[in-house]
């Protein structure tokens, strides 16, 4: 009877492990599940975040491009003029060349730019020159007047915020000196003293169809 009773007990032992496992399966079972339901969904967060980065940088790219279009032709831009006026790219002669010159009167990259735009002024011939600052109207004036290129023919005088200037050309470092075709497509482009071989240069270009 005690054999018996030693076998009972060791049988009712191990029911009582084999309920336990049991036990311990379901409870783990459903956390596994579940982890791999969380790493599934890790999973597509990943790709649902790369596939939303190639959208956002193919579509920076895709504006980038169409911008970088937009500038290599002569961009609409309205400035105030120096006498209170305003300057506008419709008001250009079409079909003529134009240059593009921003400076600041007290830049000596400029000054050098401008010495050198002053010594081939003869070479711009029905090229139009735009000469565009962001500097005080006064200022802008008293230097052009004293390089005597304010009423030259061709010439107009624009001002603007550098700001502006940017969003409309891409860049604002002084002095940019930038050349357009006939066709008004962009040339040649100067950023940083220019010399009398680079004006030459970008003249050219500009007649060249």
């Amino acid at each position: 009877m005690q054999k018996l009773s030693l076998t009972q007990g060791f049988t009712s032992r191990l029911f009582r492990i084999f309920a336990d496992l049991i036990v311990i399966l379901q409870y783990f079972w459903p956390m596994k599940r579940l982890m791999v339901e969380m790493s599934s969904i890790r999973r597509f967060s990943y790709l649902a975040v790369f596939l939303a980065s190639c959208v956002l940088v193919a579509t920076g790219c895709s504006r980038g491009t169409e911008e970088q279009r937009k500038r290599q032709s002569l961009p609409n831009f309205e400035f105030d003029g120096w006498d209170g006026g305003l300057l506008k790219r419709d008001n250009l002669p079409e079909d003529k060349p134009v240059a593009i010159f921003y400076f600041d009167p007290d830049c000596e990259h400029c000054q050098e730019t401008m010495n050198s735009i002053v010594a081939q002024f003869d070479q711009f011939g029905d090229n139009t020159l735009v000469m565009i600052s962001s500097a005080d109207r006064s200022r802008v004036v008293t230097y052009l007047i004293e390089k005597d290129m304010l009423k030259r023919p061709g010439v107009l005088v624009g001002l603007c915020e550098p700001k502006v200037f940017l969003e409309t050309f891409g860049a604002a470092q002084t002095p940019t000196l930038l050349f357009y075709g006939g066709d008004w497509d962009l040339k040649r482009a100067f950023k940083g003293r220019a010399e009398e071989a680079n004006i030459l240069d970008g003249l050219k270009a500009a007649r060249e169809e």
